[in-house]
């Protein structure tokens, strides 16, 4: 039940570019480890990769929901949502409240 076997399999497949497989590894990593909001962050970027937008916004939601101190978890939504225009206000809302705890510029939107 340990996450660490999981992150390493990710960490292999993203050495070797499978990013679809190495999201599903750093999941399964943050389902044994649910307080490692990094796991999910990691899942999240390599959706992002791996060109699947919903599973990335998903993963970053799970990650702020276990720390919401973690930037790099409201970065990849404006990843996601690059385009001011069409972000959903939710996930505007989830943005400035990321920059509220956390302080990162990045986030002042």
């Amino acid at each position: 039940w340990d996450a660490k076997p999981y992150a390493d399999l990710a960490h292999e497949a993203y050495d070797a570019q499978s990013y679809a497989q190495a999201a599903i590894y750093y999941e399964k990593a943050f389902k044994r480890d649910s307080t490692d909001a990094g796991y999910a962050v990691n899942a999240a970027i390599c959706c992002i990769w791996a060109q699947d937008p919903a599973g990335a916004e998903r993963l970053a939601r799970q990650a702020i929901q276990a720390d919401p101190l973690q930037a790099e978890a409201y970065k990849v939504l404006l990843r996601v949502y690059p385009d001011a225009a069409t972000r959903p206000a939710d996930v505007i809302n989830l943005i400035r409240d990321g920059y509220a705890c956390t302080h990162d510029e990045e986030l002042n939107i």
